[in-house]
């Protein structure tokens, strides 16, 4: 069974044996932008595909000394899934990133 597209975020496809899938961007990727936007970060968000063709999503963000890096990933699973988050170099949960976003 394929994922079903989420029509409310941006759309990727991915070549899985042969056929498309459709991926949705995870929907925390919209609100994180939002919140980086609305306080004051510098930000950038990456999408590609890693060597097995499956697709990522990366945001690196700073504001003054802070460093948020949040990575969300499809290998596996064919659906995005948290990867990695991190604050200053340190493994935090994706609500702690929310947080010191918004401190």
């Amino acid at each position: 069974m394929e994922p079903q597209p989420n029509t409310t975020h941006p759309r990727t496809r991915n070549q899985r044996k042969g056929h498309n899938v459709i991926v949705s961007y995870p929907p925390k990727l919209t609100d994180l932008v939002i919140a980086l936007t609305q306080y004051g970060w510098s930000f950038v968000v990456n999408h590609g595909k890693d060597t097995g063709d499956s697709p990522y999503v990366s945001t690196e963000a700073r504001r003054g000394n802070d460093h948020v890096m949040i990575t969300w990933h499809t290998r596996a699973t064919g659906t995005y899934r948290l990867f990695s988050c991190m604050v200053n170099k340190r493994d935090v949960s994706l609500t702690k990133a929310f947080e010191s976003v918004t401190a």
